[in-house]
């Protein structure tokens, strides 16, 4: 009875919580197209956008602001994947030093997901996620950027690397954003099954993103809640949520 009661106020607390959003839960291009000029002035230093992009790129650095003073590339190249991440070639020994790229593949006959197909408030996810990357790589020494690159070469390394990006991603107010970027790219995209199947079992799905949405909410929200409810409790919770979003997304769908 003690856990029925706690799992149904829990419930109402998450659910108006993400009423509410981690921030935000969509980014509507059209609301935020008069915000450019002060988004680049605030937003834009030592910052080389893609015109293309620019909007969802300022839209994910004002998550980040750690990332300010950081040097970083927006360009195109023909990759293995929509976006990656890497510091630059002749990156310092110094972390203050050092640059980074992130490419956005603009390859026609790529077999994933292009960015250009991407809704908006999922570009902004994926975005926040390769900005995540930077985050945990100025946080290491070079040696702590050779171990990420040995780790790389595993798959079951890659899995937890790629994983941990994405909770870094949730903690900066994104889960909304990443949610609905591997939602399109499972469930709406015309990527490849066997894409699908590469991105399922590296990055956390839809319902993994929730779940620790719900985790960090509690934990910072509701303390005295968080840790009276098991795994299978919380999975409850986010069963509803993601019926809930479902239904929202009937009616209103990201502005492309």
């Amino acid at each position: 009875m003690k856990y029925k009661y706690c799992l149904i106020i829990t419930s109402f607390l998450c659910l108006s919580v993400f009423m509410n959003g981690q921030n935000k839960k969509i980014y509507f291009q059209n609301e935020y197209k008069d915000s450019l000029d002060y988004l680049r002035d605030k937003y834009a230093k030592n910052k080389i956008l893609i015109p293309d992009y620019e909007l969802p790129s300022l839209i994910s650095l004002s998550h980040y602001p750690e990332l300010m003073n950081i040097d970083i590339e927006f360009k195109y190249a023909s990759i293995q994947t929509t976006m990656s991440c890497v510091p630059y070639q002749d990156f310092s020994l110094r972390n203050n030093d050092r640059s980074y790229v992130i490419s956005i593949n603009n390859n026609p006959h790529f077999k994933g997901v292009l960015l250009k197909d991407v809704p908006f408030n999922a570009q902004v996810g994926v975005i926040c996620h390769e900005l995540a990357h930077i985050v945990d790589y100025e946080d290491r020494n070079i040696f702590g950027l050779i171990q990420r690159g040995i780790e790389y070469l595993s798959e079951k390394n890659k899995e937890s690397f790629e994983k941990e990006i994405d909770r870094i991603t949730i903690e900066h107010g994104l889960g909304w954003q990443l949610h609905d970027w591997a939602d399109y790219v499972l469930h709406r995209s015309n990527a490849t099954d066997e894409y699908k199947a590469f991105k399922k079992r590296v990055y956390l799905e839809p319902s993994e993103i929730l779940y620790y949405m719900i985790k960090i909410t509690l934990s910072s929200k509701y303390k005295p809640l968080h840790g009276q409810l098991d795994d299978s409790q919380i999975e409850k919770i986010s069963g509803g949520i993601r019926e809930l979003r479902r239904n929202r997304n009937r009616i209103s769908s990201p502005i492309q």
